[in-house]
């Protein structure tokens, strides 16, 4: 059963009116200066800007630290110990 046919079609109506709205509210928002936008890494370097790791790599070569540690396995470990 696809996702259409489980929705009732009033239903999926109201769902995209609600959604249209929505819209139009940030839309004016937008307009107001009034929202900003918060967007992962993923997305930013996908558009052409440095990950973390590049932009720390100054700093940690300053630091004299090993840029390349994954500390994420350290931090899980930590959490699992706890």
């Amino acid at each position: 059963m696809g996702y259409r046919e489980i929705i009732e079609e009033d239903n999926l109506d109201a769902i995209m009116e609600r959604n249209v709205l929505y819209l139009d509210q940030i839309a004016g928002q937008m307009k107001q200066g009034d929202i900003s936008v918060f967007a992962g890494a993923g997305l930013s370097v996908a558009s052409g800007y440095v990950d973390w790791k590049k932009l720390l790599e100054p700093i940690s070569k300053q630091l004299r630290l090993n840029a390349n540690i994954d500390l994420t396995v350290n931090v899980k470990s930590c959490a699992l110990a706890n």
